[in-house]
């Protein structure tokens, strides 16, 4: 038999990534906004800029998650030969009811050492983040474990996995809604 796993709704590419003292405090004595660097609308000199232009994405070195948030409103849908079987919110309780481990770490900017500086870009969708397919003869949905990051309170699911395999998705649909950008110091 096969089996299809989804994770569907609204999410995000988020990514966090370090950047110098001197890039920061350039962007910050200058009043330029990270959001006109990523347009393009102002210029940097090279070796100031926190990431290549056009190329927030990479500047990824503490964390890139391109997923469905971890929220009651997004659903995992199970399918058994294209048949829906479950329909479920992405929330701890209705996943614990059913014996789906939930389990999570997080990413706080304030945690961090001092004099740490970091950038953070987001890129918030709607769609499907994730869809596998598994053929077994028997599944077991206790079988399912479910990771997410909590970063600076963004909770993405950051993996899925069955049988104590991680699970790759096969198919990802998703329509980009906007964008945000932000630089931290701690």
């Amino acid at each position: 038999m096969t089996y299809q796993l989804v994770l569907s709704g609204h999410g995000m590419e988020i990514v966090t990534g370090s950047i110098s003292k001197e890039t920061y405090n350039y962007f910050k004595s200058n009043q330029i906004s990270i959001e006109d660097f990523v347009s393009g609308s102002v210029t940097v000199p090279q070796h100031l800029m926190p990431f290549k232009e056009n190329a927030w994405f990479e500047c990824d070195d503490v964390a890139h998650l391109h997923n469905v948030e971890f929220q009651e409103k997004n659903k995992l849908i199970i399918s058994k030969n294209e048949k829906v079987i479950h329909e479920l919110n992405l929330d701890t309780s209705t996943l614990e009811k059913l014996d789906i481990e939930v389990d999570y770490d997080e990413i706080y900017i304030a945690e961090a050492a001092s004099d740490t500086y970091r950038f953070m870009g987001k890129s918030y969708e709607k769609g499907t983040f994730f869809s596998t397919h598994i053929d077994e003869k028997t599944f077991d949905i206790k079988q399912i474990k479910i990771d997410y990051l909590d970063i600076e309170g963004h909770e993405v699911v950051s993996s899925i996995s069955y049988q104590g395999n991680t699970l790759v998705t096969q198919e990802v649909s998703t329509v980009g809604q906007s964008t945000e950008f932000q630089m931290f110091e701690s």
